[in-house]
């Protein structure tokens, strides 16, 4: 029994040994952390109303193609 212990103690411990992530420029490792602090806390706060208007633009440049698009694509896959 104590084994099992010992060796899953082993285990927890090698998962918090993961390195941060380093994009080699410290102007993008600054944004990185800004924008992933964001979205750790609250993703539908800024994804929800970021593809509102991803989508709304799309229908503005596409028009009444996109249902013929998302028509083509629901029966593609």
């Amino acid at each position: 029994m104590k084994s099992y212990s010992l060796r899953f103690r082993k285990q927890i411990g090698e998962v918090f040994v993961i390195q941060p992530n380093d994009l080699g420029n410290s102007f993008l490792n600054f944004l990185f952390k800004k924008s992933t602090a964001y979205l750790k806390r609250f993703p539908f706060l800024y994804i929800l109303p970021a593809t509102v208007i991803i989508v709304f633009f799309i229908y503005l440049i596409l028009g009444k193609g996109i249902v013929t698009i998302t028509s083509l694509l629901q029966y593609g896959f």
